[in-house]
This record gives C-alpha cells, structure tokens and sequence, in this order.
C-alpha cells in the first residue's frame, strides 16, 4: 500500500516480527538465569514496540531491562514470577504485529537433606523403607543407585509412590552398601545419600559342652565366640553377677572371648554366662563349671596294725573326702570285698565293720577313694588273736585273796618268759563283765573285784 505525498509517493509496509508466527514460542530459562526475548521488526513507517506479560504491559525494572527501543527485553535474574506469557506488539499507520513467548522458569531439584549423608541401620529380615523427597520445576525424575549401580527392582525390592520411596521387605548382610537417590529435570540434579548399614543380632557359636569340669588349682579355659553385625561386646557373669577379673587367677583373653582360671579354686564352681551385645540385640550361652577336688583320706599311704580277740567285733574307718563325693572300694589281700555275711561295709564305704572276728579275717585290708580327680588309699593290717581258757589244775592256777581282793597268776607254757614265769596279761569274764590286769598285778577298782559270795564256777579265765 503506498500513499502520495508532495508530489513523491510513500509506501506503507505493515509492520513485520523477524520470527513472528502464529504460533507461541517457548522459551525456558534456569532459575537465577539470565533471559533475552527478542522482537526484531521491519516496516514503514517504523513500528512503536510495546511488551506486554500476562496482559500486562512490561517496564524497565531491576530484574527486567527493555534494549534497543524495545527490539529486546533482558531477565537479568530469572525467578518463578517470571514465568508467564510475553508478547511484543508492533504498531504503525500500516498496521499491527505481535509475537508470543511463553516462557517457563526452570527450577532445578532439591532433595531434603541432600546436603548430608544419612545414616541408616536396620535389622536383617526387618523391613527398610528408604525416602527420597524432591521439589523442583518441571517436577524432577527420581532414580536409586545401590554403590553405583541401578537399583533393580524385583522380589523384596520395589520403588513406590513415583520413585520417592525405595522399599526392601526383608534386607540381608549384603544390603549393607551406599544407596543414593538423584533427582533430575532439564534444570539439573540433586541427590541423597544412605549409609545403610543391616545389623545382625548376635549369636554364640558353641564351642564345646555346657558342663565343664576342672580339678582343683588347675587351669581351664571358658570360651566364648560370637557373630553379629556389629562385632558383639562380651560379658562375662557368674552366678548372675559379673566376673570379678581383679583376682589374679581370672584373666579374659582375645577381647573377651576367653574366660581363663589359671588355677582353679573350689569357690570358682558355678554358672558361668557369656552375655554378648550389640545393637541388634542379645544372646547368652551358659557353662556349668564343677571344680573337682581328689579324695583325701586321713593318713592316705600308711598302714595301721589292728588286733582283735577272735569272736569280737572290729571296725575299719575310710574317711574319704573330696568332691564329687569318691567312691571307696575295699580290698582284702588284693582282692575286691564286698558285704557278706559277718562283714557289712557302712556309710558308703567310710566304715568296714566285722561282726565276729574269725581267723580267716585276719590279711590286709585296703581302701581306695576315686573320683574323677584322682584316687587315695589306707590300709589296715588286720590280727586276729585266740584267748586261751586256763586250766583249771592247781599247777597252772594261783588263787590269793587278799583284802576281798582276787588276784589270779597264769603260767605261760606255751612262751616261757625267763624270769617271769606269768603270762603278760590276765583276762577273765562274769557274765559280761570283763576283768583285766597284767602280769599277775591285784586288780585295783572295786567294781572288778570279785565278792566273796560271787562263784567261780561258770567263769572261764583266759591268758593272753
């Protein structure tokens, strides 16, 4: 179109948008970013520029500068306000022209806590559920990385609620490991880290019986060895309480795993309990310890000479101590004795009584106390003597009174004694009463003395 004017003729030229379509242009701009829209425009006349955002017409600013009479409009600092429609209007007598921008401002993501690295424990087998939540413009993408690999999804894993969420229903030992997760859109990337770290409560590998048995002041080892995730702490007790390991003789060894008696005393028995803990957990293992002591007899080794009258009763004592309480075993000459008739042995063996003496029990005797901490013996040597009845002639026989007084005289033919004459030793009984004096010597003690009115006749006398 053009018009006349003085005698020359003007053309009128629409005005025209280097890039002017009618479709709207987009244009996306990072945040804090700087942004340029331009409105490059021909005609004739030249066309006035007017921007207007959402409507609104624009105006220099401190976060917008409008160039170049209007060609050019710069976001110096891109913020979320600046999102919004942009349109450049060029006006002249010719006409009108405009282009479109949308512009969107890109918000790079943000993870919550992405700035420190989160620790995290969890019991093997117990559910781990770990959260990843990300702000950002366009929404971000959400991706789990295990040490620096993909998380791949499948039985006991799964990722859930669009990514935020990584979920492992029974975690093991080899879920310990760095898991990350990225958000990411077209403005950047931000990421969280997890230490996670899958406990295992503890368990005490058995190591050997729970009865342990030691003879007394000699050593023995308790042992003690856990697995666990972390390494278990380990406490020792006895009786329920702790393991005084201030006495000399109780020493822990290899962080505790050893309980070592260097020499062991009887007060040491008891139950003993390994405690070991750690942050999953506790588990306890308990050890009976029986300290045992030998046998002890009095005067173990020796030999005691025993005499008994034939027909009397006799005692032999094996008083045997020791723990566990020993078991006695009598011998006669070499030979295991057991209760028969006329021998009963008493009080587990502690006692070996005859009840009439014969001939045939005269020989050695020994008893032998055993238990597991070792043996120990005594021994007794066992005569039997026959009294023999006097003859009752007056050659064999003296009979004095003095003072009602008896004193009887026993002329030993068996064993002449030079000088003597008399046997050592005179015994004789009424009823069951039983007179003794040696060598002839009067009988001292009233109560021994035979009365006048007391007769001889059933009473039997004997040398000895």
């Amino acid at each position: 179109t053009g018009w006349v004017n003085g005698g020359s003729t003007d053309w009128l030229v629409p005005p025209s948008i280097k890039g002017g379509q009618d479709t709207t242009t987009e244009r996306k701009v990072v945040l804090t970013k700087p942004l340029n829209l331009e409105c490059e425009v021909g005609g004739h006349p030249p066309p006035t520029l007017t921007w207007l955002k959402d409507g609104v017409p624009v105006r220099n600013g401190e976060s917008i500068n409008i160039l170049e009479q209007g060609r050019k409009i710069e976001i110096l600092s891109a913020s979320v306000s600046d999102t919004g429609r942009y349109v450049c209007v060029a006006t002249s007598v010719a006409g009108e022209k405009e282009i479109n921008y949308d512009v969107s401002v890109l918000v790079p993501p943000v993870v919550e806590g992405g700035d420190e690295v989160t620790d995290t424990t969890v019991t093997i087998n117990n559910l781990l559920e770990l959260e990843c939540r990300a702000t950002g413009t366009p929404s971000p993408i959400l991706t789990w990385f295990k040490d620096g690999q993909p998380v791949r999804q499948g039985e006991g894993v799964r990722v859930t609620a669009n990514g935020r969420r990584l979920v492992i229903s029974r975690p093991q030992v080899s879920d310990t490991a760095r898991f990350q997760c990225v958000a990411t859109n077209e403005a950047g990337d931000h990421k969280r880290d997890f230490n996670v770290a899958v406990h295992v409560p503890p368990s005490i590998r058995s190591t050997g019986a729970s009865e342990r048995s030691v003879v007394l002041h000699k050593p023995i080892s308790l042992q003690c060895v856990p697995n666990g995730t972390p390494l278990p702490s380990i406490t020792w007790l006895k009786d329920g309480r702790p393991v005084d390991t201030a006495q000399e003789h109780l020493k822990l060894e290899s962080a505790g795993r050893t309980l070592h008696i260097t020499e062991a005393r009887l007060e040491d028995a008891g139950r003993y309990t390994c405690v070991a803990t750690n942050a999953a957990g506790e588990t306890q293992q308990h050890i009976r310890l029986s300290v045992h002591e030998p046998p002890s007899v009095p005067y173990s080794g020796e030999t005691f000479n025993e005499t008994i009258i034939a027909g009397y009763p006799i005692q032999l004592e094996c008083k045997a101590t020791g723990s566990p309480v020993p078991a006695i075993t009598w011998y006669k000459d070499g030979r295991p004795l057991t209760s028969a008739a006329g021998v009963t042995i008493l009080k587990r063996g502690q006692l070996l009584e005859i009840d009439r003496a014969q001939l045939s029990d005269a020989g050695l005797y020994r008893c032998i106390a055993v238990n597991v901490a070792g043996t120990s013996e005594l021994s007794h040597r066992l005569q039997v003597q026959i009294l023999m009845p006097l003859d009752q002639s007056a050659n064999n026989m003296l009979l004095s009174r003095f003072n009602g007084l008896l004193r009887r005289g026993c002329q030993n033919t068996l064993n002449p004694v030079p000088g003597i004459g008399l046997w050592s030793k005179v015994v004789y009984y009424i009823g069951n009463r039983a007179l003794v004096y040696t060598r002839g010597t009067v009988l001292t003690r009233s109560s021994e003395a035979l009365t006048d009115g007391e007769s001889l006749l059933n009473v039997t006398f004997y040398c000895r």
